[in-house]
């Protein structure tokens, strides 16, 4: 099966009234073989984001280039939905550990641990939210 085409070309991922810049969505891709894909994006102070099937791709592969018994190949093992949550600061310490460790391997976008450590400051309750998430096919 090939499900490239379950991966949106774009995403848009928005948070409704007051959002503080920088609030983290980690967003899930279950998959239909071996582990579920993940991807977090940093929202701006309008509380928007935006990341493409090309980012996505980019991520999922050095995923699966790191670990390649744990992961499927994301053309063809998605399976089309998605889930999305805004972290909370426990996740967001776990994501900044796994930054920590991993920092040498894996490229990360630029200033992600300074993002990181601002929004565990912000110590962010994702209860106060309401998320949304638009998908162009």
């Amino acid at each position: 099966m090939d499900s490239y085409n379950s991966i949106p070309k774009i995403i848009e991922i928005s948070v409704q009234g007051p959002c503080p810049e920088g609030l983290v969505v980690r967003l899930e891709f279950p998959t239909n073989y071996k582990n579920n894909f993940y991807y977090s994006v940093f929202l701006n102070k309008e509380g928007f984001a935006r990341v493409t099937r090309e980012e996505l791709l980019d991520s999922f592969d050095t995923d699966r280039e790191l670990a390649l018994m744990d992961y499927g190949d994301p053309r063809r093992v998605i399976d089309g939905e998605i889930k999305a949550i805004i972290k909370n600061v426990e996740q967001l310490r776990s994501a900044l550990k796994a930054y920590y460790n991993f920092e040498r391997i894996v490229l990360f976008e630029d200033n992600y641990e300074e993002k990181l450590a601002a929004a565990i400051r912000r110590a962010p309750d994702p209860r106060k939210y309401t998320l949304s998430i638009a998908m162009q096919k």
